[in-house]
């Protein structure tokens, strides 16, 4: 999942947060993603690297 995707990257956010979305056609999709990290250099890597993996579909929030 996404989780283990970021932490391939050697990225790991305290809290992730999806919203997943069914179709009609019963497909799955991420609508919304939220994330939480103390850290404040690794921030802009981690959403960057949500990105790029879920496009710029899905809404991406950096909690506070």
């Amino acid at each position: 999942g996404l989780k283990n995707d970021l932490a391939e990257k050697e990225l790991y956010p305290e809290e992730i947060f999806v919203s997943v979305n069914i179709s009609d056609n019963n497909s799955i999709s991420i609508s919304k993603v939220v994330f939480y990290t103390e850290n404040s250099e690794t921030e802009e890597k981690i959403y960057t690297e949500i990105r790029k993996i879920l496009g710029e579909e899905t809404e991406i929030i950096r909690g506070q």
